[in-house]
């Protein structure tokens, strides 16, 4: 018995399920579905069963007006719109249909329309390998289309929203300002430094940058009904960057049975929802916003410390042979002393910044260490409290007495002939 390759089997096989009320024709038509469309068109729409979306592009992306006015999501869309221009017409199965309905396409499962084209979409071949469609809509051939065109069938609102809080570059972040129950702190940003405006010290910038990338680098797990509200807000994040350009995201209480948590944005309606580890993650670089180290460069990868009581001072310089006092001969320092000392110049953590009355007893006491130029000044003896003020901070910070007594013993016993 004669057998014929498979490919020709299933050709055979599509041919005789053919409805009679339907002629072929040798007219494969233009390759292109969509010969004209580009890659951020003048309009964009998408209905099936569960979706009438209609967009238009805006700020480089596409910009929802139906089902609601939202932002589309950018990858989703790019994605829906490759497939639509890379699509080819696989064939022309039949130039006159009785019944359309056999093929999915009275009424169709999916419109596309990219600009003025359009395309409707029904049910798969009997091979699953190609989807009935007529091109454009209203044409009176059958047509047998790609595969990848049955994501348009299928797609919901949920998941072509835009999955970010807020839509800015990062990289133009200026200010932000974080409100929750122990209060509200503003940092700016001046080139890539960043400072508490009404503390008057530096901020943390990786805290900073971390909490803008959960809320720039599309988090948003899921959204709530377009008519809910948020309750029990908990902390609120406002962003600005140039131009008078800003963006606000509020956080609610836990979705119940969930790990979520609900939130809001000036940006978006209604509320989404976000893992709750990233308002953990939020909370915890929140406060305290300020640096609490004493230098923002490692003094244990520098190449210079200068460390200075009253009158008296020694620098120390990294060598090949290890740290050495920067003085004529050039005395090597045992290694152990100078590496604990410098330990703990990084690992040390200021415990706060203090109110302004006590900031103002702030006096020069004499200690004042520098790793490669940045230096900080020490009062050591405040009533029991030990005072650090960094340079170019009209703020004061507090340092625990005891871990004072420990880098102070340390910075003496460098500082011993």
């Amino acid at each position: 018995m004669m057998r014929f390759p498979r490919s020709l089997r299933m050709l055979l096989a599509a041919a005789a399920i053919l409805p009679s009320g339907c002629s072929r024709s040798a007219d494969d038509g233009p390759p292109l579905l969509f010969p004209s469309a580009s890659a951020l068109p003048d309009s964009f729409v998408i209905r099936n069963d569960s979706l009438d979306f209609h967009a238009v592009p805006r700020a480089g992306a596409l910009w929802m007006t139906r089902p609601i006015e939202d932002w589309a999501d950018v990858q989703r869309t790019g994605t829906l719109l490759q497939i639509a221009r890379a699509g080819i017409r696989v064939r022309v199965v039949a130039d006159d249909v009785d019944d359309w309905s056999e093929y999915g396409l009275g009424p169709p499962r999916a419109i596309v329309r990219v600009g003025e084209e359009s395309l409707a979409l029904g049910s798969m071949n009997p091979t699953r390998d190609g989807m009935y469609a007529r091109t454009p809509e209203l044409d009176a051939r059958l047509s047998l289309v790609g595969t990848p065109y049955a994501s348009f069938t299928t797609l919901t609102l949920e998941e072509i929203r835009d999955r970010h809080a807020l839509r800015f570059p990062i990289r133009d972040l200026q200010a932000i300002r974080i409100s929750d129950r122990t209060g509200e702190r503003n940092a700016l940003r001046e080139g890539e430094r960043w400072t508490l405006e009404r503390e008057g010290v530096r901020a943390d910038g990786q805290s900073i940058w971390r909490i803008a990338f959960h809320l720039l680098n599309g988090t948003i797990h899921s959204f709530g009904a377009l008519d809910s509200a948020l309750r029990d807000t908990t902390i609120v994040v406002d962003l600005a960057w140039g131009e008078g350009l800003s963006g606000r995201v509020s956080f609610g209480g836990a979705l119940a049975g969930t790990a979520l948590v609900t939130a809001a944005s000036s940006d978006r309606p209604g509320i989404f929802h976000f893992p709750g580890r990233v308002l953990d993650s939020i909370m915890v670089h929140a406060s305290p916003l300020y640096d609490e180290r004493l230098f923002s460069k490692a003094a244990t990868r520098a190449g210079e410390v200068r460390v200075r009581e009253e009158e008296r001072a020694v620098t120390l310089v990294r060598s090949e042979d290890g740290w050495q006092r920067d003085v004529a001969g050039g005395q090597a320092l045992p290694g152990p002393s100078a590496r604990a000392f410098l330990r703990n110049l990084d690992s040390i953590r200021l415990e706060g910044v203090v109110p302004a009355p006590i900031a103002e007893t702030f006096r020069e006491s004499g200690w004042r260490i520098e790793v490669e130029g940045e230096g900080i000044s020490i009062d050591g003896a405040n009533d029991g409290v030990v005072l650090v003020r960094r340079d170019d901070e009209r703020g004061v910070l507090s340092l625990d007495p005891a871990l004072w007594r420990t880098l102070e013993a340390q910075a003496r016993a460098l500082l011993a002939p």
